[in-house]
C-alpha cells in the first residue's frame, strides 16, 4: 500500500504558508499587501500520494503577489472557489475568479496576483503526461507542450472541476492513511489524459502516426504473460511492451489484433478476475468488503466496479463474498 502523506496549517505567519507553497508547488518571489490586516490568515492543505498531490488553498484579507514562479516540470491544474485574480505569462495575462480553471506553466517561470483566493488544485508530474499522450499518438512524449493556460471550452473546465473534486475525495477528504498502489496510478493516468482534454497543447492538433504495421503474435502473448504476471502491482503501457520487445504503439496494434482490446484493458480484465478469485475465496466473516477489494484491483468507484463485476460474471460482488 501507498502512505497517504497530509501537512497542512492554519496561521497568520504568512512566511510559515508561504515556505509551504513554495516547497509543495513552486518556487517563487512573493509580496504581500494586507487589505484587511485585522482578517488576514491563509491556509493550506495537502495530501501526497506516490506521484500525485491534492492540495486546498486560500488566503483572507491579502492581496498575494507572485514573481518568477516555477513548477520544474509538474503540471498544477487550478479550481478557483473564491476571489479572484490574473496569472500572467510572457506577454499573455489570464483573469480568473470563482469558478473559473486554470492551469500553472510547467516549465516558464510565470507571475500572478492573488486576491482573498482560495484554491483547489491537483498536481502530477508533466512525465505522467507525456507517457499517456505518447501512447495514444505514438508521437514522441518531448513533443508534448501546453499552449495555453485555459480550458478549450466551459464542458472542459466543467470536467477539469469533476476531476479536482474526485481526487480530494481519494486524497485530501478522507481518513484513510494509505491507498493501493494500483488505484494511485489509475488516477494518476486518469487525471493526465483529463488534462490533455482540458487544455489546449501539442497532442490536439498533432496528425496520428500510421500504425508499425506487421508485429509477431508472440510479443502479444509475451506481454499478455507478463501482464498476467505482474497484474498486482502498478503497470504501465511502456513497461508492459518493454517486456514483450516491441514498442508502445507496436503493441496497441498487436493487442487490437489478437485479443480484440488494447493492452490496458487486458490488465483491467486481468484485474477484475483476480478482484472475483479474492471474493470467492474469502470468508465473509473475516471484515473484507467489495470496497476494500474493489480498490485494491484499481477501482476507486464501487459502483463501477459492481457494474463491470455484474456484467462479467452475471451476479453482485456483495452475492459472491456472501456464498
Amino acid at each position: 500500500m501507498v502512505p497517504i502523506k497530509r501537512a497542512g496549517m492554519v496561521s497568520r505567519d504568512m512566511d510559515a504558508i508561504i515556505a509551504m507553497v513554495r516547497e509543495q508547488y513552486a518556487e517563487h518571489r512573493s509580496q504581500l499587501r494586507y487589505t484587511e490586516p485585522a482578517q488576514a490568515v491563509a491556509g493550506i492543505r495537502t495530501a501526497t500520494a506516490g506521484p500525485m498531490d491534492a492540495g486546498h488553498m486560500c488566503w483572507q484579507g491579502i492581496e498575494y503577489r507572485v514573481a518568477d514562479a516555477r513548477a520544474d516540470g509538474r503540471l498544477l491544474g487550478v479550481v478557483t472557489t473564491g476571489g479572484s485574480g490574473s496569472i500572467s505569462l510572457g506577454r499573455d495575462e489570464l483573469s480568473f475568479s470563482r469558478g473559473d480553471v486554470f492551469l500553472n506553466p510547467p516549465f516558464q517561470p510565470y507571475g500572478a496576483v492573488l486576491r482573498d483566493c482560495e484554491f483547489e488544485v491537483v498536481q502530477i508530474p508533466w512525465s505522467s503526461a507525456a507517457e499517456v499522450a505518447a501512447e495514444h499518438t505514438g508521437l514522441p512524449a518531448a513533443s508534448l507542450r501546453f499552449e495555453s493556460m485555459s480550458p478549450v471550452s466551459g464542458q472542459a473546465a466543467a470536467q477539469w472541476s469533476q476531476t479536482v473534486t474526485f481526487c480530494s475525495q481519494q486524497l485530501l477528504n478522507t481518513e484513510a492513511a494509505e491507498i493501493s498502489p494500483i488505484l494511485v496510478q489509475e488516477m494518476t493516468r486518469m487525471t493526465a489524459a483529463v488534462l490533455l482534454e482540458v487544455f489546449p497543447n501539442t497532442i490536439m492538433t498533432s496528425a496520428y502516426l500510421p500504425g508499425p504495421g506487421w508485429v509477431p503474435s508472440s510479443a502479444a502473448r509475451q506481454a499478455a504473460d507478463f501482464i498476467e504476471t505482474h497484474a498486482g502491482q502498478p503497470l504501465t503501457l511502456s513497461q508492459i511492451a518493454l517486456a514483450a520487445g516491441v514498442t508502445a504503439r507496436a503493441l496497441q496494434y498487436a493487442f487490437r489484433r489478437h485479443y480484440g482490446t488494447t493492452p490496458t484493458g487486458y490488465l483491467r480484465q486481468v484485474r477484475l478476475d483476480r478482484a472475483h478469485q479474492e471474493l470467492r475465496t474469502a470468508d465473509p466473516a473475516a471484515g473484507l468488503t467489495v470496497h476494500a477489494v474493489a480498490r485494491r484491483w484499481g477501482w476507486s468507484d464501487s459502483s463501477k466496479f459492481t457494474a463491470a463485476y455484474q456484467l462479467q460474471y452475471g451476479q453482485l460482488p456483495s452475492r459472491t463474498l456472501r456464498t
